[in-house]
Parts: C-alpha cells; sequence; structure tokens
C-alpha cells in the first residue's frame, strides 16, 4: 500500500511541474516576455485605443502598475468579490498565468 501511495504522489509531482511548464516560466518580476503578451492577446482589447474601457488604457505601463499596485488587476484576474472578474465575456486565465501574474505585482510590477 505504501508503494502506491508514494507512486501517486510522484505522479501528482510530474502532473503538476508539467501543468506549470506548459504555461510558462514562472520568473519574478518579468514582465516583457511573460506578462506583457498576455495583457496584449486578452486585455487591450477592450483596455486600450482612444476610449478604452474603464477608461484603463493596459498598453500604457503607468496605468498597467497603477492597476498592479492598488489590487484592482489582482482583484480582477483572481475574480476576487467587490471586482469586475476580467477577462470580461471570457475563459478565466490559467492558474498557471495567475501566478505569473502575481509574481510579477509582488516584484512591483518593473517595466522590463
Amino acid at each position: 500500500m505504501p508503494a502506491a501511495k508514494n507512486s501517486s504522489v510522484r505522479s501528482g509531482v510530474a502532473y503538476t511541474r508539467s501543468r506549470w511548464a506548459r504555461c510558462g516560466a514562472v520568473e519574478r518580476g518579468i514582465l516583457g516576455p511573460t506578462i506583457r503578451p498576455v495583457i496584449q492577446a486578452r486585455c487591450q482589447g477592450c483596455h486600450s485605443g482612444a476610449t478604452p474601457q474603464g477608461g484603463l488604457d493596459l498598453s500604457s505601463w503607468s496605468v498597467l502598475n497603477s492597476v498592479a499596485q492598488d489590487g484592482r488587476l489582482e482583484g480582477a484576474i483572481r475574480h476576487l468579490p467587490g471586482f469586475t472578474a476580467m477577462p470580461r465575456n471570457a475563459p478565466a486565465l490559467p492558474d498557471c498565468r495567475v501566478r505569473q501574474f502575481m509574481l510579477w505585482i509582488e516584484s512591483g510590477s518593473p517595466n522590463n
């Protein structure tokens, strides 16, 4: 019986690692290759241009940094109570992407 338990734990670890690998490296504080492409693909369709939704032009790092630092970005992507869940009318971001965002925010949301 203990052998089966160990093998299922190993299987769970392997599964978890492969899930994270599909999402890409989770590195602390990487805007360019990690966060920016998701913002461009999943957010800027509504949050950019002449009349961005909510008045938030997320093509601007200063606006993105502001919502990252004041908690609105976290609340929206984690679908927390009191926040409008984002992306709106689209599937939620995968857990690994949310974790990447949280690491970037925790790093001070650097513009790199």
